[in-house]
């Protein structure tokens, strides 16, 4: 194909400004049948002994006809085949990382990704998470609240020691690059730290709440007050399952996940490095629910306050309702010496400008150093359902489109108030006088992997794979590594921020392309 005949094939829409102050313009593909001349252009060559295309790094890619169908050999289709009805159960972690791994080496994850359809939903129901053994499936034996404080103390030793001993490897690594001349920036944390999960699928597996509240609330027609109620129920009841005390794995620029809850599926992707922000889309019964979050920590020698900043948004398909929600702050103290424990702080915000409705609950209201002037423990929480003003509506929905998500009120702000509300994100919600949830009746769904995620999902990070079967020098040697490939994309994409075609996905090998195909020209 010539230059003008691959010009013509692709339409190249209006130049828009982003964030950065750059301006990009999306290319998209008219025809099936260009995609090779399109891979050409990009750097990538047919190798003839293996039948499929490669580029200049060594990687394969499937080939694809002219009808833009996946071409595959009989060899290949059984191989496929065989790995899918090989893999073993999620309960044996073991082999279920080992089997994720052997899939990445032979290259086959790509393969499922390109040739399966995209999961949209299933007909099956989820399953429900299960307390092992008599535990509680959020708490274990590691969380115990206490009865005079409120507060939800950690106490698996073992884990506190550990990490608190990082600050001393650290202090040692950053004396012994300092000597060495090499920077101190590179130094990459102890792998055996981390849970075995990344900040995507922890935030995923907080969905598991939302069947319970909004699955219900999506039926509702005519009391938009009781919708507003289930969506406070939703958020607060899923407090407590986000105090993991082990750190998960910060994802890369362009790190994707894919599950499913009660059989309706969601997608997470990493889409800023710096500032750390995922944007999500949850596809419930009648709803959606999504948002570009912000991973925000601020930290003392002994504690440490972060919270996910941003709003998440419901999405009611029957009456087109929409419903804001902002999250407390959590706190951890006992970083380094004393005992551990985490509560909640500041407000949630609930706000729904289609019918006027604003919630603002505050967290661990008597925040005061001195106990004796307490009045309630540092679990509680409480708040007003509230009427507001057409003007504060039209001000906060300017506000949002301009990307202030704080959605602050006045009193002047607030023309009545229709309800109160109480409780502890250790025990209960209680609106008026009816109680909405109990924490011991609480039992969110599991989240399930999805069968054809995208090469890039979570979990097909070698690190964590590996750490899943306790291989801690190839876990922190594959951390490392991943590590070192992003500080390569940053020093790249501040050196060519007037490339040709830039990539918003950092797990990709075309330093210059992603599948978006986002043209990039810097602005004069």
């Amino acid at each position: 194909m010539d230059e003008e005949a691959y010009e013509n094939a692709y339409r190249i829409e209006e130049l828009s400004e982003d964030a950065d102050g750059r301006y990009y313009s999306m290319i998209v593909c008219e025809s099936p049948a260009t995609i090779s001349a399109f891979q050409k252009r990009l750097g990538v060559e047919m190798d003839n002994q293996h039948r499929k295309p490669k580029n200049n790094r060594g990687d394969y890619f499937p080939e694809i006809d002219e009808h833009g169908n996946l071409k595959q050999s009989e060899g290949e289709i059984d191989l496929q085949k065989a790995l899918i009805e090989g893999r073993p159960s999620d309960d044996d972690l073991e082999a279920y990382a080992q089997w994720k791994i052997d899939v990445i080496k032979s290259g086959n994850h790509i393969l499922f990704a390109l040739q399966s359809p995209i999961d949209s939903g299933r007909s099956s129901v989820g399953q429900k998470l299960k307390d092992p053994g008599g535990l509680h499936y959020a708490f274990g034996n590691d969380y115990v609240r206490d009865e005079k404080d409120g507060k939800l103390y950690y106490v698996n030793e073992r884990e506190v020691r550990k990490q608190r001993g990082v600050v001393t490897w650290m202090m040692k690594k950053i004396g012994a690059n300092l000597l060495s001349g090499k920077s101190i920036m590179n130094i990459s944390l102890p792998v055996d730290i981390f849970e075995r999960r990344s900040i995507l699928v922890r935030n995923a597996s907080l969905l598991g709440f939302a069947p319970l509240w909004i699955d219900r609330a999506a039926q509702i027609l005519g009391d938009p007050l009781e919708q507003f109620r289930l969506a406070i129920s939703y958020l607060t009841s899923k407090l407590h399952y986000g105090v993991e005390q082990k750190k998960p794995f910060n994802p890369i620029w362009g790190e994707t996940f894919q599950g499913f809850v009660n059989g309706c599926p969601c997608y997470y992707e990493q889409v800023s490095h710096h500032p750390p922000i995922f944007s999500f889309q949850f596809y419930g019964h009648d709803y959606t629910i999504d948002g570009s979050l912000e991973m925000e920590a601020r930290a003392t020698p002994n504690t440490m306050k972060g919270a996910i900043m941003g709003l998440e948004r419901i999405t009611f398909k029957k009456t087109g309702n929409v419903i804001y929600m902002r999250n407390p702050f959590a706190v951890v103290e006992g970083l380094t010496y004393g005992k551990r424990s985490v509560h909640y702080v500041k407000k949630a915000v609930f706000f729904d400008p289609q019918n006027r409705l604003y919630c603002r609950i505050l967290f661990d209201p008597d925040q005061s150093f001195f106990s004796f002037n307490r009045r309630f423990l540092h679990d509680h929480f409480e708040g007003e359902i509230c009427r507001v003003s057409e003007a504060f509506v039209n001000a906060k929905l300017k506000e949002i489109k301009e990307g202030n998500k704080k959605l602050k009120a006045k009193p002047e702000d607030l023309t009545e108030v229709l309800g109160r509300l109480s409780g502890s994100f250790l025990d209960h919600l209680k609106i008026d006088e009816k109680v909405y949830w109990k924490i011991k009746e609480l039992r969110p769904y599991a989240i399930e992997e999805a069968s054809a995620p995208l090469p890039s999902d979570s979990t097909f990070r070698e690190d964590m794979l590996y750490l899943l079967q306790d291989n801690i020098p190839m876990a922190q040697k594959k951390k490392e590594e991943m590590e070192e490939l992003q500080r390569l994309y940053r020093r790249l994409r501040a050196e060519y921020r007037n490339c040709l075609l830039y990539t918003s996905d950092a797990a990709d090998d075309l330093l210059c392309v992603d599948l978006g195909g986002r043209r990039i020209i810097k602005k004069k």
